[in-house]
Parts: structure tokens; C-alpha cells; sequence
């Protein structure tokens, strides 16, 4: 929707974590775009996360709140059985455990060694479906090979 700047409260920057506030799955996002953009903003069900030091790498910080330990930490400050959710406050409250920055950049070189492995193995698994589909499908019309 077109916004007039005067109504645009927060503007989401490159780099930003967006983390959904309620549902099912509290999964981070690293949010990049290109500078051409010109505003995007979210609703308040999306908490915006910056790095505010140099003592934090922002993609350290989306490994943690996705990994099995952010994950736990994250749905024990969310309340509600039907429709979870989190509170801004007790967001600002989590505790995240912070190695120094060069271990840091370790975890994220791992982790995103860790995301790029899971696409590749993905498009296997697709490609192997296709292939398997195509192979039954000749069998089964009594084309043989």
C-alpha cells in the first residue's frame, strides 16, 4: 500500500531480522535488499531487529534465534495456547549468549555453509523426484528402458 511518509512510522533497513511475533513458528529473517528500494515497513506482529554494536553480527544473531537453543529460548517467553505469541518486552529481555566476534563470524561462515548445503540437497531431492516420476510413468505405459 502506498503510505504517505508522514504515516510511515518504521522503515525496515537492509540487514534488518524481522522475527513474527505470533503463529506457530518464530523463524528469523534476514531481510537485504538493494538500495533502490524506497520504503518498506511491517506490521507490529513482526519485531525489527538491529544490531546496535560492534559487538554483535547480525547474522550471528539470526543463526541464534533459528537454532535449536533460540528456538527453545524463544517458546519459553511465548504465551497463548491457541495462537502463540511474544511480547516486545520479553524479546528485549532474552538472553543471547555472545562468544566474541571472531568466533562469531565462525558460527555464521558454518551456518550459512550449513543453508547453502540444504538448497543444493533440496534441488537433488526435486530433480530425483522428477526423474523417478518420469522413469515409473514410462514403465507403467509400456515404454521400456
Amino acid at each position: 500500500a502506498d503510505l504517505p511518509a508522514g504515516k510511515l512510522k518504521i522503515k525496515i533497513q537492509s540487514n534488518d531480522l524481522l522475527l513474527p511475533l505470533r503463529g506457530n513458528k518464530f523463524r528469523a529473517s534476514l531481510f537485504t535488499c538493494d538500495s533502490s528500494i524506497a520504503q518498506v515497513t511491517t506490521t507490529n506482529q513482526i519485531a525489527i531487529l538491529r544490531a546496535s554494536t560492534d559487538k554483535i553480527n547480525i547474522r550471528y544473531l539470526l543463526w541464534y534465534l533459528n537454532s535449536i537453543s533460540g528456538r527453545n529460548a524463544l517458546a519459553q517467553i511465548s504465551k497463548g495456547a491457541t495462537i502463540p505469541a511474544i511480547k516486545r518486552s520479553d524479546l528485549d529481555s532474552l538472553e543471547i549468549p555472545l562468544p566474541n566476534i571472531h568466533k562469531q563470524l565462525k558460527i555464521v561462515a558454518i551456518y550459512f555453509n550449513w543453508l547453502e548445503q540444504t538448497e543444493v540437497l533440496k534441488k537433488m531431492l526435486i530433480n530425483g523426484e522428477k526423474l523417478t516420476e518420469r522413469h515409473c510413468y514410462d514403465l507403467s505405459h509400456g515404454e521400456d528402458s
